[in-house]
């Protein structure tokens, strides 16, 4: 099992929970309407524990990596390059 140790944000007003974001198990076969449903739920879980425990600047870096690896999805062409 790998383990990863990030630290977790400073307490502001309220205490910073530890939280362990545990992945082992695979996800199931489904339709695509229960996987869509099943991506949102789990997208959104993991987005709430990781804004409400993670300092500021680890998210900010980790959401420009998140970016800069999927970059390429958000190419498009600007122009048709048509032959005369």
């Amino acid at each position: 099992m790998k383990i990863v140790a990030i630290l977790k944000a400073k307490p502001g007003s309220s205490p910073i929970e530890p939280t362990k974001i545990v992945m082992d198990e695979e996800i199931p076969d489904m339709t695509l309407t229960e996987a869509r449903e099943f991506y949102i739920e789990q997208g959104q879980e993991l987005a709430d524990v990781l804004c409400q425990t993670l300092p500021g600047g680890t998210l900010d870096q980790l959401i420009c990596e998140l970016m800069t690896r999927k970059a390429s999805l958000f190419r498009v062409p600007m122009f048709d390059k048509k032959e005369e």
